[in-house]
């Protein structure tokens, strides 16, 4: 498990439990939007050697990325209704996926 971003269900369910026991009232799927979203930024800064463009979460099924300019060069949409949804199902294919989208945006832009 990476210590700070969860890659599957199991460590997000012990991330989940972790952050209930201190009090922190969090609902599982916009956390799970939030490791997508966050897994992704971490995919596309390697793909391009540096943080040059940012992804938001547009939508939970829609991560829209911005270059230095803040104009929209790319968006990443999931295989099912939400991210959320493809982390459940099948997260490796998922973190797979993702990094395939980060490596040909970083492509495209360079």
């Amino acid at each position: 498990m990476s210590k700070l971003v969860p890659e599957n269900m199991a460590e997000v369910r012990i991330k989940l439990n972790d952050l209930r026991q201190a009090g922190q009232q969090i609902d599982a799927d916009e956390f799970i939007t939030h490791v997508v979203l966050h897994l992704f930024q971490i995919y596309l800064d390697n793909a391009e050697e540096g943080h040059y463009d940012t992804a938001e979460m547009t939508n939970p099924g829609l991560i829209t990325v911005n270059n230095v300019n803040n104009a929209k060069v790319a968006q990443v949409s999931a295989k099912d209704k939400t991210f959320a949804e493809s982390f459940r199902k099948n997260a490796l294919f998922l973190r797979i996926n993702l990094e395939d989208q980060a490596d040909q945006i970083a492509i495209q832009n360079s």
